[in-house]
C-alpha cells in the first residue's frame, strides 16, 4: 500500500481489501477513513519505547508494593464495607487500635458514635466517669460542647456523673453547652441532667457570660426564659454585655442585651444581682480591649478543645 493507492482506499475499491492509513493520513483521519489506526506489534511497554509509527508508548505502572490498594473483591464491593472504610479515612480510627480504652471511648464520644460508645461502655472496659482527655474533659463535657443530646441521653442512662467540673475552668457541662449556643442540649442538661443553670465556673462566670461572648443569642434567650439573672458579675466584676466582643456576628447579642437592660430600666430596675451599679457602672463602656478579647479567646480555645 504505497503513496499511489489512494484511489483504492478506504472504500475497498484496488486489490479488494481495505488499506491502513499512513502516519500523515493517521494524524489527520476523518470521517470518511472506516478503518482505525492499529499499532505495529513491534509496539511494547517500556518507558520511553516507540512504535513503528515513533509513537511514545506510555507505560502501564501497577500500583507500588504496600500502598494498601487491593483488587476489588466481594467484600469491597458491600456498601456496608466500603461506608466502613470511608468512615475510617474521614476519622483517623485506622488509629485507633493504638489508644487505650477510655482514650478511644472519648474519641467515639467526640465524633457522636452513640452505638459504639454503647458497646464500649458494656465491655466494662472503660471508666465512665474517669476518662478524661488532656483538655481536663470527659465524656459528659465531650458531649456537651458537641451538643449532641444522644450522646448525652446515653450517658445519663448508664450512670454518668454530670455534676463533675472541668480541671482547667471548673466549668459545668451546662456552660460549654451554651458557649456552643446548643439550646437542645442546655435544655436536657438542665431538665433531664438537672444541672443548675446560674451555676459559675472558676472566673465565677454564669452560662450567660459564656453565651454572650459568644454572641448565641438562642442560648442568651433560653437563658432568661428559665430565670438566669442576666446581669451577674464575674470575678473581675464584668456583666456579661461587657464581655460581648465588638465584632459583627457578635452584635445580634449585643442588641439584645441592650434591649433586656432598657425593659428593666423602663420597669424601675435593672434586674439580678448586679443591681443599679452594673448599670452604672457599664451602661455605656461595655467592651474589654482587644489584646483583653484576644487573652481571652486563647485562653477557651485551649480550654475546650
Amino acid at each position: 500500500s504505497g503513496n499511489g493507492g489512494g484511489g483504492g482506499g478506504s472504500d475497498g475499491t484496488g486489490d479488494g481489501s481495505p488499506e491502513l492509513p499512513s502516519l500523515s493520513a493517521a494524524t489527520t483521519l476523518n470521517e470518511s477513513a472506516s478503518a482505525p489506526v492499529l499499532p505495529s506489534a513491534s509496539v511494547t511497554t517500556n518507558r520511553g519505547a516507540k512504535s513503528s509509527t515513533g509513537t511514545t508508548v506510555p507505560k502501564l505502572v501497577p500500583a507500588p508494593t504496600g500502598s494498601g490498594l487491593k483488587p476489588l473483591d466481594t467484600k469491597a464491593k458491600s456498601a456496608a464495607f466500603v461506608r466502613n472504610k470511608l468512615e475510617e479515612l474521614i476519622d483517623g480510627r485506622q488509629n485507633d487500635a493504638a489508644l487505650d480504652p477510655d482514650e478511644r471511648f472519648l474519641k467515639t464520644v467526640q465524633r457522636n458514635r452513640v452505638e459504639k460508645a454503647r458497646d464500649l461502655i458494656n465491655s466494662g472496659a472503660i471508666d465512665l466517669n474517669g476518662a478524661c482527655n488532656s483538655f481536663g474533659r470527659r465524656a459528659v463535657h465531650i458531649a456537651a460542647r458537641n451538643g449532641c443530646v444522644p450522646m448525652l441521653a446515653l450517658l445519663l442512662e448508664e450512670g454518668a456523673d454530670f455534676t463533675v467540673r472541668g480541671e482547667n475552668e471548673n466549668d459545668t457541662c451546662f456552660h460549654l453547652a451554651a458557649f456552643n449556643g446548643h439550646v437542645e442540649a442546655m435544655d436536657f442538661l438542665f431538665h433531664k441532667a438537672g444541672l443548675d443553670a446560674s451555676d459559675t465556673n472558676g472566673r465565677k462566670e454564669t452560662a450567660v457570660h459564656l453565651a454572650a461572648r459568644r454572641g448565641e443569642v438562642g442560648a442568651l434567650t433560653y437563658l432568661k426564659n428559665v430565670g438566669v439573672d442576666m446581669w451577674a458579675l464575674d470575678a473581675a466584676g464584668m456583666t456579661p454585655l461587657a464581655q460581648i466582643p465588638r465584632q459583627e456576628d457578635t452584635e445580634a447579642a449585643r442588641e439584645y442585651l441592650q434591649s433586656l437592660m432598657a425593659q428593666d430600666q423602663a420597669s424601675g430596675g435593672f434586674g439580678g444581682s448586679g443591681g443599679s451599679a452594673a448599670a452604672s457602672k457599664f451602661g455605656n463602656a461595655y467592651s474589654f480591649s482587644e489584646k483583653t478579647l484576644k487573652e481571652m479567646e486563647l485562653t477557651w480555645a485551649k480550654s475546650l478543645k
